[in-house]
């Protein structure tokens, strides 16, 4: 019966840290976030603490650009912020809660292809900031299905490899329209 009691207790407790991550991580956004918190969808994913940091993980939508990421916020014992990945998620326009001046998934294919994307199926696009920079991109990586089904029936079991042409990826800036050499 007593351990009955002290497990408890013991779930009780991380249960009110969790909660005060949450409500820690919550205050904290939206304060940062300000006005333009109506503009996304947050979702708290999960909290973290061992005897020297909390974290706190969110999922955020962004559904005027059809994104989303994960948020983390760090935190000391005191629960102040020491670190987190906000600046590199967050969109200008919801910080400033201005209008969406970024272009669409569907400008961004287009300018892939009159840039000169491979012609072939189009795979994977990502939207995501450079890092180390301000600048949002469309990446927009293109193959042709049938060249790859055949490259993988070729080699059976082994680990297939073809030479990668530099036509199947663009990158284009959000909001200039403009390709982005890779560098």
């Amino acid at each position: 019966m007593l351990g009955f009691i002290f497990t408890f207790d013991i779930s009780k407790g991380q249960t009110s840290i969790d909660k005060r991550i949450k409500l820690k991580g919550d205050s904290v956004l939206k304060t940062w976030i300000g006005r333009g918190i109506n503009r996304i969808i947050l979702k708290y994913k999960e909290g973290y603490h061992d005897d020297n940091e909390y974290r706190a993980t969110y999922k955020v939508d962004f559904p005027e650009n059809n994104y989303s990421d994960e948020l983390i916020l760090y935190f000391d014992k005191s629960f102040k912020v020491v670190d987190s990945n906000f600046f590199r998620t967050f969109l200008d326009y919801v910080l400033e809660d201005r209008p969406n001046d970024l272009i669409s998934k569907d400008s961004a294919i287009s300018i892939a292809k009159k840039s000169g994307l491979c012609v072939g199926d189009i795979l994977e696009i990502s939207f995501y900031r450079l890092y180390h920079s301000k600048l949002f991109v469309w990446v927009i990586n293109a193959d042709n299905k049938k060249e790859r089904q055949k490259t993988q029936l070729k080699a059976k079991s082994a680990v297939s490899r073809r030479t990668t042409l530099k036509c199947r990826t663009r990158i284009v800036d959000a909001k200039t329209g403009e390709v982005v050499t890779d560098s």
